[in-house]
């Protein structure tokens, strides 16, 4: 029947279904998750924001040479003293025409203090708490698994440092505190990363979290390098005082060992150097072992420690120089 009246139609709310009040619930959690992690992203921008400050103050110190944009900027006095150092070429060739004179006066001077050169395999023993002593986690740790666990527990150890947000900073945005901050940003590396991030921050400096060169490495481990004898010869001179490293044929041997035979198979010219051994053991000792390779070639290729291990050692002629006129202004 049709009819030309109105129809009232009243609409009655239905019950959530079960579907509807999970996403409901699920929408919630992501609200509360969010308002969460929001004071984080705060705290960094506080410490960013101070760090800023602090860069300033650095900024004025008359001894800086810094190069912003572009631009230098440098007290006159320091741009002078630097001016008038010779030429590395010039350098190196006194270097090497005055070098075994040095080393008789410096045999003889030791003879006179009563101290007699060290033997090779001789370590100093630094007292406890003193900056240049191994960490103490380290010391502690027997056996790579122990090591492992600590350098993993990185986060963690960021919640009990004092200045824990800056290094978390540095870690997850080093380039916007470099930007903002770069003279204060050197001023803490300068004065010490905390042992128990150390790892973190050494890849992040580096630029070392390459997929590329995990990748390589990965593909290289498992190949035949002709350095392997010489290289398994000299594993047991590499820190034979460190807990980790005492174990012949350990873990941290075999990761050592593996890693060297990467590199000389990654970068043939330089081949292998016993010297590499004592760069790579600090790496192994606060990261895992991929990371160590990636590390090591950022501190060849970008940091030019390659220059070091060459044929012809231009790198460590260059550095002796820079080492006698520093010694030479220090103490003249």
């Amino acid at each position: 029947i049709n009819t030309d009246k109105p129809t009232l139609q009243l609409a009655i709310p239905k019950a959530d279904s079960t579907a509807a009040q999970d996403a409901r619930a699920r929408k919630h959690k992501s609200a509360s998750f969010a308002q969460r992690r929001e004071p984080k992203f705060d705290d960094i921008a506080l410490m960013l924001a101070r760090a800023e400050v602090a860069n300033d103050l650095l900024f004025s110190d008359p001894k800086r040479v810094v190069i912003e944009h572009g631009n230098l900027h440098a007290d006159q006095d320091t741009l002078q003293s630097l001016a008038d150092v010779k030429s590395p070429t010039q350098a190196m060739a006194a270097v090497a025409s005055e070098e075994p004179a040095l080393s008789e006066a410096a045999e003889q001077r030791d003879q006179t203090r009563g101290r007699g050169r060290p033997a090779a395999d001789q370590y100093r023993e630094y007292p406890e708490g003193d900056e240049r002593a191994l960490p103490e986690f380290i010391l502690r740790s027997q056996t790579m698994a122990e090591l492992d666990a600590e350098t993993g527990a990185w986060e963690q150890a960021l919640t009990e440092l004092a200045d824990g947000e800056f290094w978390r900073a540095v870690i997850c945005d080093v380039d916007g505190l470099q930007a903002r901050a770069p003279l204060h940003l050197a001023a803490k590396v300068r004065a010490g990363i905390p042992a128990r991030v150390r790892g973190m921050v050494w890849q992040t400096l580096t630029r070392a979290r390459s997929t590329y060169l995990q990748t390589v490495y990965t593909q290289l481990v498992q190949e035949y390098s002709p350095h392997e004898r010489v290289i398994r010869r000299d594993l047991t001179r590499t820190f034979p005082k460190v807990p980790v490293f005492k174990s012949e044929g350990g873990e941290a041997q075999q990761r050592l060992f593996r890693i060297l035979k990467a590199y000389s198979l990654y970068d043939a010219e330089v081949g292998y150097c016993q010297g590499l051994g004592f760069i790579i053991g600090p790496l192994i000792m606060n990261m895992g072992e991929c990371a160590a390779f990636c590390v090591l070639v950022r501190l060849m290729e970008t940091y030019d420690l390659r220059g070091m291990f060459t044929e012809d050692m231009a790198g460590l002629h260059l550095r002796l120089y820079q080492f006698r006129e520093l010694a030479g202004e220090t103490v003249p």
